[in-house]
């Protein structure tokens, strides 16, 4: 069968046929790019992939992968246990950037994930691993400046959570998701932000 490049249903790059080099077979790159090559052009991949995905559903399986099943189609990204080592690491860097362009006032707006504000559309049982808004005291509390001013938007983008803000098998917010999270961050940094008819939509 002839090699497929991208798929859509995983909106991701495959793995292409690699080429030989004794180089990468000796260094072990050669023979995991072949294992993604099998993996990834498998004859009939995305049929067998949305057999798969059916029959999870009738046995109403709650995650595939990592990956909350949940109400009116919604697929939800499960949380990742929070990596503490990482968070300092990233915070440290935050601090030592908000020292070198002193005065320069800093504002640092966390993102929450779609599964902590879409609570509603989770199946039974589901619970998540780690929660934004236990994350955001820790990085709060990490700020080595009172010139870091943290944008919380997460009680925002909960008051909205009824509206179309998060993709249904993505885990980005939707254009006007960003949209609110936009007011709020003009909001705390002081300037008048535009009204969502000023703006003009681009297909």
């Amino acid at each position: 069968m002839p090699e497929q490049t991208f798929s859509d249903a995983e909106n991701r790059m495959l793995q292409t046929k690699p080429d030989f080099s004794w180089e990468r077979l000796f260094s072990g790159k050669l023979t995991e790019a072949y294992e993604s090559y099998l993996s990834d052009q498998f004859p009939l991949r995305e049929t067998w992939i949305a057999i798969k995905s059916a029959s999870e559903l009738i046995l109403q399986k709650k995650d595939d992968n990592g990956v909350f099943l949940g109400k009116d189609g919604y697929l939800l990204q499960k949380p990742e246990k929070l990596d503490r080592a990482l968070l300092e690491r990233n915070m440290e860097a935050l601090n030592c950037f908000c020292e070198r362009i002193h005065p320069v006032p800093v504002y640092f707006l966390l993102a929450p994930n779609a599964v902590h504000i879409l609570v509603d559309r989770l199946p039974p049982f589901a619970a998540a691993a780690t929660d934004t808004a236990d994350i955001r005291p820790l990085v709060a509390g990490r700020f080595s400046t009172t010139r870091i001013t943290l944008i919380d938007v997460y009680q925002t983008l909960t008051a909205h959570k009824e509206e179309y803000i998060y993709y249904r098998t993505d885990h980005h917010w939707t254009t006007k998701g960003a949209y609110y999270a936009y007011q709020k961050a003009a909001e705390q940094m002081g300037f008048e932000a535009l009204d969502l008819n000023d703006l003009k939509l681009r297909k």
